[in-house]
């Protein structure tokens, strides 16, 4: 003996989704994904980032591995 109400009632539960996603504008994803990685990626420290520079071209320089 089934119960198809309740059977019919876990489905929709776990399947159907009754919230719609609404369209988003693409421009405030694409400003949205920029701000993110512009403050993710941005060197606060011009001087700390020349001196990463220049160590990594004097590393570079005797690295005997695949090229990059």
């Amino acid at each position: 003996m089934k119960d198809g109400v309740t059977f019919w009632r876990c489905w929709r539960s776990k399947f159907e989704n009754k919230a719609k996603c609404a369209q988003v504008d693409s421009d405030v994803i694409a400003d949205k994904f920029g701000s993110f990685f512009e403050n993710t990626f941005t060197c606060n420290n011009l001087g700390r980032a020349e001196t990463l520079k220049n160590e990594f071209a004097m590393r570079y320089s005797s690295y005997c591995g695949l090229s990059l």
